[in-house]
């Protein structure tokens, strides 16, 4: 099984990067685990075929990619060269759905995406190629039930999704869920949807969070020129007490 990190985030990073069977994408290309170390490649290195010699469906892509710009065009300022734009996005989806032939196997293949769903060009076209490779895909949802994110399980487009039996962590997606239905029911309006524990409901830790960790910035550095300290010492000991923060948090809120 292959697995493919689409536009990846700084955990899945940290966690995946030494595993071999998790190739890496962004901005710069792919990123392969070969010889010990990750190694990048440019978007078209392992592309073998050429135009005319492809299953790739470039009308298929373009339409797709058109009937979505609704979502993206926004962020796109050059409308003058918006159809050289959308030719350029389907010669980079083909690029990447070669590669996803190039890397696939006999059995499941799977390209996880760190967004909800694609509302971005760049996000777009790594979906649509993935989609013609046959590639089973993941999107992580935000369930504004919990707080959480939920794996989804996306088919040709975003109406069919499904929810995935595998189990990503110990937190039971399911219960928020439910919780809302049944108190819809009876028509009775739960008094909050997400789950939090003791510490998050303590005014005087959230407090605590506000004033010191995102007001002591500005309070050393009004002083810099008083005490005539070093703005690198000032941002040395805020890293720190940043450091130590998060720790203090992520024990606070174990599940």
């Amino acid at each position: 099984m292959k697995i493919v990190l689409f536009w990846y985030n700084k955990y899945q990073k940290d966690f995946f990067w030494s595993n071999k069977d998790y190739i890496f994408f962004d901005d710069l290309g792919w990123w392969i685990f070969k010889d010990g170390d990750r190694k990048n490649f440019k978007i078209n290195y392992f592309v073998k075929g050429n135009f005319s010699n492809t299953n790739f469906d470039f009308l298929k892509a373009i339409k797709k990619i058109k009937s979505s710009s609704s979502m993206w065009n926004r962020h796109n300022s050059r409308g003058d060269t918006y159809e050289r734009i959308i030719r350029t996005a389907a010669i980079n989806t083909f690029y990447i759905y070669e590669t996803l032939n190039y890397f696939s196997k006999k059995k499941i293949n799977i390209a996880f995406f760190d967004t909800s769903v694609s509302h971005h060009l760049d996000t777009e076209i790594c979906d649509i190629a993935s989609t013609q490779a046959g590639w089973e895909k993941y999107y992580f949802y935000f369930n504004v039930l919990s707080g959480r994110l939920i794996p989804l399980k996306v088919g040709s487009n975003i109406s069919k999704r499904q929810i995935t039996n595998i189990k990503f962590s110990k937190f039971r997606y399911d219960k928020p869920i439910n919780n809302f239905v049944e108190n819809l029911n009876i028509n009775n309006k739960p008094k909050y949807n997400s789950q939090f524990n003791i510490y998050n409901k303590i005014f005087v830790f959230a407090l605590f969070k506000v004033i010191f960790f995102y007001q002591i910035k500005n309070f050393l550095l009004f002083f810099l020129d008083i005490f005539h300290i070093k703005k690198k010492k000032i941002y040395l000991i805020l890293h720190i007490i940043n450091f130590l923060f998060k720790i203090l948090y992520k024990f606070l809120n174990k599940e």
